[in-house]
Protein backbone atom coordinates (compact mmCIF):
# COMPACT_ATOMS: atom_id res chain seq x y z
CA UNK A 1 0.00 0.00 0.00
CA UNK A 2 1.20 3.30 -0.51
CA UNK A 3 2.05 6.20 1.18
CA UNK A 4 -1.05 8.15 -0.43
CA UNK A 5 -3.11 5.43 0.09
CA UNK A 6 -2.22 5.66 3.97
CA UNK A 7 -3.02 8.93 3.88
CA UNK A 8 -6.59 8.36 2.06
CA UNK A 9 -6.93 5.30 5.04
CA UNK A 10 -6.20 7.96 7.74
CA UNK A 11 -7.97 10.65 6.53
CA UNK A 12 -11.62 8.22 5.71
CA UNK A 13 -11.13 7.36 9.53
CA UNK A 14 -10.70 11.07 10.64
CA UNK A 15 -13.39 12.07 8.56
CA UNK A 16 -15.69 9.71 10.73
CA UNK A 17 -14.30 10.49 13.83
CA UNK A 18 -14.70 14.35 13.15
CA UNK A 19 -17.99 13.84 12.29
CA UNK A 20 -19.08 12.01 15.14
CA UNK A 21 -17.01 14.62 17.63
CA UNK A 22 -18.82 17.47 15.54
CA UNK A 23 -22.41 15.90 16.23
CA UNK A 24 -21.91 15.47 19.87
CA UNK A 25 -20.14 18.85 20.69
CA UNK A 26 -21.16 21.20 17.67
CA UNK A 27 -19.61 24.20 16.35
CA UNK A 28 -17.04 26.33 19.07
CA UNK A 29 -17.17 29.80 19.72
CA UNK A 30 -13.84 30.05 19.24
CA UNK A 31 -11.97 28.58 15.46
CA UNK A 32 -10.33 24.97 16.27
CA UNK A 33 -7.40 26.33 14.30
CA UNK A 34 -4.95 28.74 12.95
CA UNK A 35 -5.83 30.61 9.42
CA UNK A 36 -2.46 29.43 8.11
CA UNK A 37 -3.08 25.57 8.53
CA UNK A 38 -6.23 25.58 7.44
CA UNK A 39 -7.91 28.51 4.69
CA UNK A 40 -11.63 27.27 4.65
CA UNK A 41 -13.86 30.09 6.63
CA UNK A 42 -15.90 26.99 8.97
CA UNK A 43 -12.76 26.24 11.36
CA UNK A 44 -15.22 26.37 13.98
CA UNK A 45 -16.37 22.49 13.18
CA UNK A 46 -13.62 19.41 12.49
CA UNK A 47 -15.61 18.10 9.92
CA UNK A 48 -15.04 20.91 7.20
CA UNK A 49 -11.37 20.70 8.00
CA UNK A 50 -10.82 16.81 7.62
CA UNK A 51 -12.15 17.58 3.86
CA UNK A 52 -9.64 20.26 2.96
CA UNK A 53 -7.16 17.48 4.06
CA UNK A 54 -8.59 15.54 1.73
CA UNK A 55 -8.52 17.80 -0.92
CA UNK A 56 -4.91 18.69 -0.65
CA UNK A 57 -4.20 15.03 -0.71
CA UNK A 58 -5.85 14.49 -4.10
CA UNK A 59 -3.75 17.83 -5.11
CA UNK A 60 -1.39 15.98 -4.51
CA UNK A 61 -1.75 12.76 -6.29
CA UNK A 62 -2.92 15.39 -9.48
CA UNK A 63 0.46 16.78 -9.42
CA UNK A 64 2.43 13.39 -8.92
CA UNK A 65 0.58 12.14 -12.45
CA UNK A 66 1.60 15.11 -14.17
CA UNK A 67 4.21 14.69 -16.74
CA UNK A 68 6.42 17.30 -15.43
CA UNK A 69 5.78 17.57 -11.41
CA UNK A 70 6.52 20.61 -9.41
CA UNK A 71 9.02 18.26 -6.25
CA UNK A 72 8.53 22.09 -4.91
CA UNK A 73 4.92 22.29 -4.69
CA UNK A 74 4.45 18.29 -3.29
CA UNK A 75 6.78 18.95 -0.94
CA UNK A 76 5.05 22.25 0.65
CA UNK A 77 1.63 20.47 0.31
CA UNK A 78 2.59 17.07 1.77
CA UNK A 79 4.31 19.23 4.88
CA UNK A 80 0.84 21.04 5.25
CA UNK A 81 -0.71 17.56 5.01
CA UNK A 82 1.00 16.22 7.37
CA UNK A 83 0.75 19.48 10.21
CA UNK A 84 -2.82 19.23 9.22
CA UNK A 85 -3.68 15.54 10.21
CA UNK A 86 -1.39 16.45 13.29
CA UNK A 87 -3.67 19.19 13.97
CA UNK A 88 -6.90 17.14 13.81
CA UNK A 89 -5.55 14.00 15.60
CA UNK A 90 -4.31 16.35 18.89
CA UNK A 91 -8.27 17.97 18.83
CA UNK A 92 -9.62 14.46 18.43
CA UNK A 93 -7.31 13.06 20.84
CA UNK A 94 -8.33 16.16 23.11
CA UNK A 95 -12.18 16.45 22.71
CA UNK A 96 -12.25 17.46 26.80
CA UNK A 97 -10.18 20.36 26.69
CA UNK A 98 -12.89 22.14 24.78
CA UNK A 99 -15.41 21.61 27.86
CA UNK A 100 -12.81 23.85 30.04
CA UNK A 101 -13.10 26.36 27.78
CA UNK A 102 -15.99 29.29 29.26
CA UNK A 103 -19.05 29.48 27.19
CA UNK A 104 -19.16 32.94 25.81
CA UNK A 105 -23.19 32.67 26.34
CA UNK A 106 -22.44 32.34 30.04
CA UNK A 107 -20.34 35.49 30.13
CA UNK A 108 -22.75 37.20 28.54
CA UNK A 109 -26.36 35.68 28.77
CA UNK A 110 -28.38 37.80 26.72
CA UNK A 111 -31.63 36.45 25.49
CA UNK A 112 -32.31 36.08 21.96
CA UNK A 113 -35.47 38.40 22.50
CA UNK A 114 -32.45 41.03 23.56
CA UNK A 115 -30.01 39.90 20.61
CA UNK A 116 -32.93 40.05 18.11
CA UNK A 117 -33.89 43.79 19.21
CA UNK A 118 -29.53 44.73 18.87
CA UNK A 119 -30.18 43.53 15.50
CA UNK A 120 -33.16 46.03 14.68
CA UNK A 121 -31.39 48.61 16.29
CA UNK A 122 -27.59 47.93 14.28
CA UNK A 123 -30.13 48.45 11.07
CA UNK A 124 -32.21 51.36 11.74
CA UNK A 125 -28.59 52.46 12.21
CA UNK A 126 -26.97 51.24 9.24
CA UNK A 127 -30.21 52.98 7.62
CA UNK A 128 -29.65 57.04 8.95
CA UNK A 129 -25.67 56.17 8.58
CA UNK A 130 -26.13 55.39 4.80
CA UNK A 131 -29.01 58.22 4.42
CA UNK A 132 -25.96 60.54 6.02
CA UNK A 133 -23.61 59.37 3.53
CA UNK A 134 -25.99 59.61 0.50
CA UNK A 135 -26.36 63.25 1.67
CA UNK A 136 -22.89 64.08 2.19
CA UNK A 137 -22.40 62.78 -1.27
CA UNK A 138 -25.00 64.84 -3.14
CA UNK A 139 -23.42 67.85 -0.97
CA UNK A 140 -20.22 67.69 -2.37
CA UNK A 141 -21.23 67.91 -5.80
CA UNK A 142 -22.97 71.52 -4.25
CA UNK A 143 -19.35 72.69 -3.04
CA UNK A 144 -17.50 75.40 -4.56
CA UNK A 145 -14.22 75.37 -2.72
CA UNK A 146 -11.74 72.65 -2.25
CA UNK A 147 -11.57 73.31 1.09
CA UNK A 148 -15.41 72.62 1.24
CA UNK A 149 -14.89 69.38 -0.47
CA UNK A 150 -12.52 68.31 1.19
CA UNK A 151 -14.22 69.05 4.48
CA UNK A 152 -17.13 66.74 2.51
CA UNK A 153 -15.27 64.00 1.77
CA UNK A 154 -13.66 63.32 5.55
CA UNK A 155 -17.07 63.59 6.59
CA UNK A 156 -17.88 60.67 3.50
CA UNK A 157 -14.91 59.00 4.95
CA UNK A 158 -16.65 58.97 8.84
CA UNK A 159 -19.26 57.89 7.99
CA UNK A 160 -18.16 55.14 5.63
CA UNK A 161 -15.70 54.25 8.70
CA UNK A 162 -19.05 54.14 10.96
CA UNK A 163 -21.11 52.20 8.38
CA UNK A 164 -18.45 49.48 8.61
CA UNK A 165 -18.09 48.80 12.17
CA UNK A 166 -22.32 49.10 12.64
CA UNK A 167 -22.10 46.01 10.12
CA UNK A 168 -19.16 44.19 11.67
CA UNK A 169 -21.66 44.66 15.07
CA UNK A 170 -24.73 43.15 13.29
CA UNK A 171 -22.64 40.18 12.07
CA UNK A 172 -21.35 39.76 15.36
CA UNK A 173 -24.94 40.25 17.00
CA UNK A 174 -26.23 37.70 14.09
CA UNK A 175 -23.20 35.10 14.76
CA UNK A 176 -24.04 35.01 18.26
CA UNK A 177 -27.75 34.25 17.81
CA UNK A 178 -26.94 31.22 15.31
CA UNK A 179 -24.67 30.53 17.95
CA UNK A 180 -26.82 30.88 20.64
CA UNK A 181 -29.75 28.88 18.77
CA UNK A 182 -27.08 26.24 17.75
CA UNK A 183 -26.46 25.61 21.07
CA UNK A 184 -30.22 25.43 22.94
CA UNK A 185 -31.02 22.55 19.46
CA UNK A 186 -27.71 21.04 20.51
CA UNK A 187 -28.89 21.06 24.18
CA UNK A 188 -32.58 20.02 23.17
CA UNK A 189 -31.22 17.14 21.42
CA UNK A 190 -29.24 15.33 23.90
CA UNK A 191 -32.25 16.05 26.90
CA UNK A 192 -34.37 13.87 24.27
CA UNK A 193 -32.13 11.73 23.92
Amino acid sequence: MSSLSKLNQTLIQLAWEANKLDQKRGSQYQPLFDPSLFSNQNRYLLTPCVEESQQLLKKIEQEQCKLDPSITAIQFWCERLVSQITAIKKELDAPDVRKNEPDPFVITKHSIHKLQQDVRQHKDWLIQLETGLQIRKQGIEKCTTLNAQKLKRQEMMAYEGRIQRCQASLAKILQQIALREESDEMKTDINND
